[in-house]
Formats: structure tokens, C-alpha cells, sequence
């Protein structure tokens, strides 16, 4: 996939790249999001408005609780992966709430790739 970097450090997708891209379920076109959305997206997810449609009741509230303190450090989002009473929860940080994260989920294992 073509992306580069700007000097801002955000991602900037590859403008021939997004025209071709669609939602798989309603078709429409893809867009960048802002992060006026991502934090309206973020928000809604934290108070259960919107919920996983592939998997509900995937989440423990052990998990959720990892989740909200996660988010409480400073992530902005997260992802439940695995299946079957084992997996990973993927968090997205900016790098300047990696340290708070780390010491808000301090009973977590971490794996760094």
C-alpha cells in the first residue's frame, strides 16, 4: 500500500488508493477520518453505543475495565483480538500516553512488535 508520512507525523493514504476503496456493507465511498470523528467514534464506543456487530458479548467487563483505564491514560481506541478465553487487546496510543498506559494496565503482559 502506498502511504508516506507528512511532517505533521499523521498518514496520508495514497489518493488513487482511497478512490477505489468502499464499505464492504454499504458500498459507499471511503473517506479519511478527522479526528473531530475519531474522537465522536471513540466516545460513542466508550459509552456503548456502538458495539461489535460481528461478535456481541465478546467483552468481559474485566476487558472493559482494561479498556477504560486504557482510555483513561491516554489511548484513543482499542481492539479486542483472539478467541476462545485467550487473546490480546490492541491499543492505540499516542506515543507521548505509552507510559501511562503501560502503568494503567501494569497486570497485563505486554507484546511489542
Amino acid at each position: 500500500m502506498a502511504e508516506t508520512k507528512d511532517f505533521s507525523g499523521k498518514v496520508n493514504i495514497d489518493q488513487e488508493l482511497l478512490a477505489i476503496l468502499c464499505c464492504p456493507e454499504t458500498k459507499q465511498d471511503v473517506a479519511l477520518a478527522n479526528d473531530a470523528l475519531i474522537a465522536r467514534l471513540n466516545d460513542r464506543i466508550a459509552k456503548r453505543e456502538l458495539k461489535n456487530k460481528a461478535a456481541p458479548g465478546t467483552e468481559s467487563d474485566e476487558i472493559r475495565d482494561a479498556l477504560a483505564r486504557a482510555r483513561g491514560a491516554g489511548a484513543t481506541g482499542g481492539k479486542l483480538l483472539g478467541a476462545g478465553g485467550g487473546g490480546f487487546i490492541l491499543l492505540f496510543a499516542p506515543p507521548d500516553a505509552h507510559t501511562g498506559v503501560r502503568e494503567a494496565l501494569d497486570e497485563l503482559r505486554e507484546i511489542p512488535f
